[in-house]
């Protein structure tokens, strides 16, 4: 049985690979020479096949997860219906308020001496049979009409669409290298002061904390300095840099430090720092592109509540941030044609798309965690308030609740920031292993366009 355990996973993982995409940035033959190992690299990575199993488990850990997930999802903009109703997508297709969605993880965690190692493989499809895509004779449908925001019946007609065929939703690709690093402990002295370094891929809030940026990936490298101070419990201070777009050179970084439970108040305190600019020419030779100009300083208050007072743990948080170059920055345009060509001559009828307003650069957001899950019986919930305004983050870092953008996909997009809104979240523990989550999301749009968005999510996730 212990042979199965270990040797299972790893069957998975090697079918799967087996099918993946290629990337296509590069071609065949120069990617099997980056691929290709040196004779002594090969040598010792084939060394650790022959080591025996049962010696491995002392130090790898094999985690997972099988959620499934639904959605009801209503946006509006500019007066017409983004999802539900009239809402179609660029291909004219009707876009719905539901989203159901099957979900699998499968973690790998090896730690041994002074190293570690840590991998997540993520399957997220669509739920539905096998899908029959209706695909129009062009790649877009046309002026919409400006009272409806719907495709005219001529360009209906002319999708390449067998209406009596049996069309279905479901999709069973959506593989995802969520998270690949490999750390290594550079010294711990007597005082439990610790160095430590880590390379490779996560997202960049497992790093950065914040409720309403850090949501992209961060494929590059991790720097961390951890101890204590008298009147601090623990501190560290962390800096780190990534490729945004290795074509151009870009790179982007940030930083932060922490404070946890300063004098023995209950106050935890972070300060954090990122940079997008990319300075020179991006992939499409504009220089010093200004929808990158994005340099954030953060700062998170955490306090928690004596537990012995009221009997659960109950954390208040809060937290601003400021973009430093918000005069220079853009965001991108609305999307005018619900998802049609941006270059048709159609518009929805609102004025002021965009706000000129430089200041607005600021963000914000607050909240009450009560209740912690950890068994059978378990409870907690969360209740939120975000305003985030239109300068203050980078549209593609953007991480809080939003405008919801259900076109992004297969056109241009809505602006995602210039947003206030409100979340609850909620989980409860029916078993030491399976859990249900219901979380509510409802935002408006803070600029002078007419965009709501709301969410409500039900999801039931089985760990193991």
């Amino acid at each position: 049985m212990k042979l199965l355990k270990f040797l299972l996973p790893i069957m998975i993982v090697g079918v799967v690979a087996a099918y993946a995409d290629e990337d296509g940035e590069i071609s065949r033959h120069n990617e099997s020479l980056n691929t290709r190992d040196l004779e002594s690299l090969r040598r010792f990575v084939n060394e650790k096949r022959f080591t025996d199993l049962e010696d491995k488990s002392k130090n790898l850990s094999i985690s997972g997860d099988v959620r499934t997930e639904w959605r009801h999802m209503t946006e509006e903009f500019c007066g017409h219906r983004v999802r539900g109703g009239n809402g179609q997508d660029c291909r004219c297709i009707p876009l719905g308020k539901n989203d159901f969605d099957i979900e699998f993880n499968l973690k790998f965690d090896y730690a041994q001496d002074n190293a570690w190692a840590y991998a997540h493989l993520q399957y997220d499809n669509s739920a539905g049979t096998e899908r029959i895509d209706c695909n129009c004779t062009k790649n877009i449908c046309g002026p919409r009409s400006r009272e409806t925001g719907r495709c005219s019946r001529s360009d209906r007609s002319e999708r390449k669409c067998t209406a009596n065929r049996f069309h279905g939703s479901g999709s069973v690709d959506g593989l995802n290298l969520k998270r690949a690093y490999m750390g290594y402990n550079i010294f711990t002295d007597s005082c439990g002061n610790e160095l430590d370094i880590e390379i490779g891929r996560r997202p960049l809030y497992d790093v950065f904390e914040s409720e309403i940026q850090f949501d992209n990936r961060m494929d590059g490298a991790l720097l961390k300095y951890a101890g204590k101070w008298e009147c601090v419990a623990n501190w560290y201070a962390q800096v780190g840099g990534w490729v945004v777009d290795e074509r151009v050179s870009h790179f982007a970084y940030a930083a932060e430090i922490a404070f946890f439970d300063i004098c023995d108040s209950g106050f935890d305190a972070k300060y954090s720092f990122i940079d997008w600019r990319k300075h020179g020419i991006n992939r499409c030779y504009i220089k010093n592109p200004r929808a990158m100009k994005y340099a954030n300083s953060q700062v998170v208050l955490t306090y928690h509540l004596d537990p012995e007072t009221i009997c659960v743990p109950v954390e208040i948080y809060g937290a601003v941030l400021y973009n430093h170059l918000a005069h220079q920055a853009i965001v991108p345009p609305a999307d005018l044609n619900f998802g049609g060509d941006v270059s048709a001559n159609c518009t929805c009828g609102c004025d002021d798309l965009t706000s000129r307003n430089k200041n607005k650069r600021w963000g914000f957001y607050g909240g009450i965690t009560v209740g912690e899950v950890d068994v059978e019986g378990d409870w907690s919930f969360d209740i939120q308030y975000q305003y985030v305004q239109q300068y203050a983050i980078a549209y593609d870092d953007e991480n809080g609740i939003g405008l919801g953008n259900a076109t992004a996909d297969c056109c241009g997009s809505f602006p995602t920031t210039g947003y206030q809104g409100v979340r609850f979240d909620a989980l409860y523990a029916l078993t030491d292993n399976l859990t249900i989550q219901t979380i509510i999301d409802w935002g408006k749009s803070t600029e002078r366009e007419k965009h709501t968005y709301s969410k409500l999510e039900l999801e039931a996730i089985y760990a193991f």
